[in-house]
């Protein structure tokens, strides 16, 4: 499923209708003499021109990980030594033979089957598992594994990063964590558990889904989630992240969440989960929003418009500013403005929306510094404005 929040970083200038030398024109006729200065694209980083003689700022350009590389392909072999030239086959095999420090490229196409990664980093050295293009990798899971997960981290120091994430009707969880400091970053995860349930072999599924507790150092940053759970399904069982763990040191940041069973985001309960950092986020046209558990802290997110309870906040020691909630959901709480329609650009929830702020958002420069992510889900810079806006999406 092709979503515009994914397609949108594959286009460089959108509605150009002319160029002459280093201009580009909009409208029509592409009158010489009137330049139109391009804009930073979703793809785009770096200090650029903008066609008219200025220079765009387009946020912070994805760095290279340091360290060795292995190389996966839908037309390598797990027999070959997993270098550029001679590629493995399978993601698993190229992690269980890569060192500390290694990143593992993974070539565009599909690759069936769970992953399940047994082999991690160490303190400063990650083992990073990474599309070679953005979403141009797919792993297709299904529910032929025990813990029934697309992708299951079970050793410490991992990264998964740019992947399409999705699967057969059998697999309950996009990615599982279970283990400490993980990182899951800049990915697509969508159509997962798209079956009721209740009275299975064991109840529930999310978009990423957390076993191990108490979990130190885990981030969930620049993910676009959605179609998670059956559609039209209120058993409030599956979620877009189940986040029911204690935690310390770990924050979800700048996910575009959407089209969920239940909560967006769901640790739970009191005594089983409590210290998520949840910041940036936009979720909308869930079940219901954020689920917030005991000593979290929950600013700049926008939750709107979702079936029920935009924000549910319990237990003590919970920290809240500089919210959203608006539309359906809509509730009125202390840290959390209210009756707020954001203005996304286009709300669409099929999979052609854009949730991107338009030009006058309120949720435009409304935002807090404090624990704020340098950059958002595209990678441009915080603030662009006089201060950080609400949401995934910096204007």
């Amino acid at each position: 499923m092709l979503t515009l929040a994914r397609s949108i970083t594959a286009v460089l200038f959108a509605a150009t209708v002319g160029c002459h030398g280093d201009r580009i024109y909009g409208g029509s006729g592409g009158d010489p003499d009137a330049c139109v200065p391009a804009t930073c694209a979703a793809a785009s980083c770096g200090m650029q021109s903008d066609g008219c003689g200025g220079v765009l700022s387009c946020g912070a350009c994805p760095q290279e990980e340091p360290g060795p590389h292995l190389y996966v392909s839908p037309q390598g072999s797990d027999e070959a030594d997993c270098s550029e030239a001679t590629p493995c086959a399978t993601i698993a095999h190229a992690a269980s033979v890569a060192d500390p420090g290694t990143t593992v490229l993974v070539a565009p196409g599909q690759y069936d089957g769970n992953v399940i990664l047994e082999h991690g980093g160490t303190a400063g050295h990650f083992l990073t598992i990474r599309s070679q293009v953005k979403y141009a990798a797919t792993i297709y899971g299904n529910g032929d594994t025990t813990n029934e997960s697309a992708v299951e981290i079970n050793s410490p120091y991992v990264r998964v990063r740019d992947f399409t994430i999705t699967g057969a009707m059998g697999v309950r969880n996009g990615v599982l964590i279970n283990a400490d400091h993980v990182e899951v970053i800049g990915n697509e995860i969508h159509t997962i558990c798209q079956f009721l349930t209740g009275g299975t072999s064991w109840q529930g599924g999310a978009g990423v889904d957390i076993w191990n507790s108490p979990a130190v150092g885990i981030l969930i940053d620049g993910n676009v989630i959605h179609h998670i759970g059956k559609p039209g399904s209120t058993q409030q069982l599956v979620h877009g992240m189940y986040l029911g763990v204690h935690v310390t040191d770990s924050r979800v940041t700048n996910n575009l969440i959407y089209k969920c069973e239940d909560f967006g985001l769901h640790p739970y309960d009191a005594t089983e989960a409590s210290g998520w950092q949840f910041i940036n986020n936009t979720i909308t046209a869930c079940g219901r929003g954020i689920l917030q558990a005991p000593q979290g802290v929950t600013r700049n997110n926008i939750s709107f418009n979702n079936r029920s309870s935009n924000y549910d906040i319990r237990g003590a020691g919970n920290v809240l500013s500089n919210n959203l909630s608006g539309g359906s959901g809509d509730v009125e709480m202390e840290g959390v403005i209210s009756g707020v329609d954001p203005l996304f650009v286009n709300a669409a929830t099929d999979g052609t929306g854009d949730f991107r702020l338009q030009p006058g958002s309120p949720a435009i420069d409304m935002g807090t510094d404090t624990d704020a992510p340098a950059f958002d889900l595209l990678g441009a810079a915080r603030p662009q404005g006089a201060a950080i806006d609400l949401g995934a999406y910096e204007q």
